[in-house]
């Protein structure tokens, strides 16, 4: 054992010698002989005597003898090894000092010590202080006028016995509590009787029950008509071995049917595998899901009334405007003209902001395809366009090579245009255009960068900058509508991903945001 001190064989010869009774004297010599009771006829036999004196010292067990006051006589050398000490220093203590004060230790050990016991376990202290557990067996030697002569006391190692003991404990009243106050309906389920053996509080307030009404009730009670289903289910959970979901419909007490989601696990037990259940009420999330439905039919139904029936005024006040520009502009003074000019502006803008709005209402209707992508090859492509559009040659562009994610790939090249259209943007006068397109190594993957050297903002703002038709430069003379980093913020949520920014007035902005491998979220 580890930590034990062992005597030297010089020391272990010489304290067997004068601990233990001579071998020419098997009658004395024997553990076994001093009894009566256990008196062997063959016992001056000195090849079995041998054999008694083997079996005592080098036995599996712990074995002390002591005298009547309690005091150690002998010991063997696995009750060396035990307790740590040498046999020098065994012989002649007093047993009650093994044991550390307490009611497991020393306080158990003195109610114990004038009476015989079997396998009591008992806290012990090895010589360098370290607590065991042992299980004790103690005979008591008597004379032939009964008066206890000697006490043999017989000792095995269950500290890791008890330990794991103490753990089974542990993880039962674990389970336990889990089982009594989970949020779910919880069932211990015999697949061979078809019977409910065990339910939690919430099992049967869910379905209208006693909790001890439920014991014994047949799955045929409350998952009518739909057995040969979950018997296929049961059947699928044991032989796989693990957990498997399921929709299925419960029928309460009162009749009535609760749409619910089923976890089951085999769980194995003395006469066979049971099933444990864990049966959700998704009620809630059925009406949610309805509400869901709907608000997104309204809102396509929103969508469609913007994209059309406020886009007819919108045209009307532009081709009126021009119309009166062109067939009338000779009678109008400069003033009247700019304030057509002004109009027909207004109708322009409100019109990109119509179609800001309505594509971040639709960016949360679309079906995602995650598949890997490399946003290099994206922010290139996005460069190229916005090049193209706005006859942008001067851009010093730094896209490290690659960058690969996944995600979307035709949402994060929006996410691509809509960054670096912003950076090209929000660009200083009389400055050429440096923007980076980069990443970083972060606590749950890698951290993604569009940095560019312009305007930049004022950090005491950055929590607007997201904000749908937010802009922190208004009157700079740069167009926009303040909804494309609002799409790139859905984007990225829809990705399970987040985005923040960085900048400083005058130097530049840089744009931040993650994208976690199987984070892709449904909706907004």
């Amino acid at each position: 054992m580890t930590g034990d001190r062992r005597p030297s064989e010089k020391e272990n010869a010489s304290q067997i010698g004068t601990a233990a009774p001579s071998v020419a004297s098997p009658a004395a010599a024997s553990p076994v002989a001093a009894d009566p009771d256990l008196a062997d006829p063959d016992l001056a036999d000195p090849d079995l005597h041998e054999l008694y004196r083997d079996l005592f010292e080098n036995g599996p067990a712990a074995y002390i003898a002591a005298s009547p006051d309690g005091r150690i006589r002998r010991v063997n050398r696995r009750a060396v090894e035990l307790l740590g000490y040498s046999r020098a220093e065994l012989m002649g203590r007093p047993v009650l000092d093994l044991y550390p004060e307490g009611p497991e230790g020393r306080g158990k050990a003195e109610k114990l010590a004038t009476s015989e016991c079997r396998d009591e376990e008992l806290l012990m202290r090895r010589a360098e202080g370290e607590p065991i557990w042992v299980s004790l067996t103690v005979r008591l030697v008597r004379d032939g006028e009964g008066r206890v002569v000697e006490r043999r006391g017989i000792l095995l190692d269950v500290t890791e016995r008890r330990e794991a003991r103490t753990a089974l404990k542990e993880s039962q009243e674990r389970f336990q509590r889990i089982f009594d106050h989970s949020n779910d309906g919880i069932f211990l389920l015999d697949p061979r009787s078809e019977r409910i053996e065990g339910a939690n509080a919430r099992a049967a307030e869910m379905l209208g029950y006693a909790r001890e009404q439920l014991i014994g009730l047949p799955l045929e009670s409350i998952h009518p008509g739909e057995m040969p289903g979950l018997r296929a289910f049961f059947q699928k959970v044991l032989d796989e071995g693990e957990g498997w979901t399921e929709e299925l419909t419960c029928l309460t007490k009162e009749g009535r049917t609760i749409p619910s989601e089923i976890s089951a696990a085999p769980l194995p037990s003395e006469g066979g595998s049971q099933v444990v259940a864990a049966v959700r009420d998704v009620s809630e999330r059925r009406r949610s899901e309805r509400a869901l439905r709907t608000a997104v039919e309204e809102l396509e139904a929103f969508s469609y009334s913007v994209s059309h029936d406020l886009r007819a005024p919108l045209r009307a006040i532009d081709g009126f405007s021009r119309m009166l520009l062109e067939d009338h502009g000779d009678h109008l003074d400069h003033e009247a003209r700019r304030l057509i000019g002004v109009v027909r502006d207004s109708t322009r803008r409100m019109n990109a902001l119509i179609d800001g709005l309505l594509a971040l209402s639709r960016l949360g209707q679309r079906e995602m395809t995650v598949v890997p992508v490399d946003l290099a090859e994206l922010a290139r492509a996005a460069l190229d366009e916005l090049r193209a559009g706005d006859g942008e040659e001067e851009v010093e562009a730094r896209i490290h090579q690659p960058l690969p994610a996944h995600g979307d790939p035709t949402m994060l090249r929006q996410v691509m245009v809509n960054l670096l259209s912003n950076a090209l943007k929000y660009r200083r006068p009389d400055t050429p255009p440096v923007i980076e397109v980069g990443s970083a190594p972060g606590e749950d993957g890698p951290v993604f960068h569009v940095r560019d050297n312009g305007m930049g903002f004022d950090m005491a703002y950055v929590h607007k900058i997201f904000g749908v038709f937010e802009r922190l430069h208004s009157d700079d003379g740069v167009e926009g509508t303040g909804v494309g980093l609002a799409i790139v913020k859905r984007i990225v949520n829809r990705h399970g991903g987040r985005v923040w920014a960085e900048g400083t007035p005058g130097e530049g902005a840089t744009v931040y945001f993650t994208l976690p491998v199987g984070e892709a979220r449904s909706g907004w």
